[in-house]
């Protein structure tokens, strides 16, 4: 790991907000790097982030590819109550980096739930949560990796369509002002839920859910589901009109349903 002097205007302005800021020019994960840290006993909100990752993950154990010109950063926020509803964190998550980005993308992003930001269908942004506790604290651990600057070699590479925000925006952010605005909308937010629940953050959701509306499959690693998506409910819970009726969903990912393939071939040909 290779650590280099962070920039002042970053610490500035995010400085008075957290506990402390690290930043790597390339690390294995940022997610790891935080797990190592609050097993070392760190106290507070802290943010780890990185040009590059050598070892990233995504959700289910998923590679993720991670080369520089992305932004990869992880929030450590400890919470001294039980936890209620962590899953919901997720879209909370989400539903903040999309905010943020909205500042310069100048296309509309939506959500796949329950923690990836799209434009037309390509991928900008993913989230990884992840829980640690440690000292009677449950520690949660925001993964956030934003694809800022990819060369067309490096968005081939990656096993999806994916786009950049140097693509959406029109005048691309200096990464200080991309990670400060983050780290601010996150922690508002987050604060937010703790103090109210999801609910207020539900109308958000859906408001930009890229898949409302459509035939969904469902998939938690173990078994699938497919239905309509009806969006999420005030738990978080992605809502799926079933031949059984309406199912509450909540964990798994959304794959493409029939409706997408057909709509794909059809474009295809």
């Amino acid at each position: 790991m290779s650590q280099y002097t962070i920039k002042p205007n970053l610490l500035d302005q995010i400085e008075p907000l957290v506990s402390e800021i690290r930043v790597f020019k390339k690390i294995d994960s940022t997610n790891d790097e935080a797990r190592r840290a609050i097993k070392s006993g760190i106290s507070g909100i802290n943010l780890i982030v990185a040009d590059a990752q050598t070892a990233g993950r995504g959700r289910r154990g998923k590679t993720w590819i991670s080369p520089a010109g992305g932004l990869y950063m992880s929030f450590i926020f400890p919470f001294q109550n039980d936890l209620t509803q962590p899953q919901a964190l997720s879209l909370v998550a989400a539903i903040s980096v999309k905010r943020s980005l909205e500042e310069w993308s100048v296309a509309p992003i939506k959500l796949k739930w329950p923690n990836d930001l799209l434009v037309e269908g390509k991928k900008l942004s993913g989230i990884l949560l992840e829980l640690e506790r440690s000292g009677g604290n449950t520690h949660v651990i925001f993964g956030i990796g934003v694809n800022y600057l990819l060369t067309v070699e490096q968005k081939l590479k990656i096993d999806r369509e994916v786009t950049d925000l140097n693509e959406q925006a029109e005048n691309i952010p200096s990464r200080e002002r991309v990670i400060t605005k983050i780290c601010i909308d996150l922690l508002n937010n987050v604060r937010e839920f703790s103090e109210r629940g999801f609910g207020s953050f539900k109308p958000a959701w859906n408001e930009s859910d890229h898949y409302l509306g459509s035939r969904v499959v469902i998939n938690d690693g173990k078994s699938e589901k497919s239905g309509i998506s009806l969006g999420v409910n005030e738990r978080a819970e992605l809502i799926i009109e079933s031949d059984s009726g309406q199912e509450f969903i909540s964990g798994g990912e959304i794959s493409v349903g029939l409706r997408e393939i057909a709509g794909i071939i059809s474009r295809d040909t």
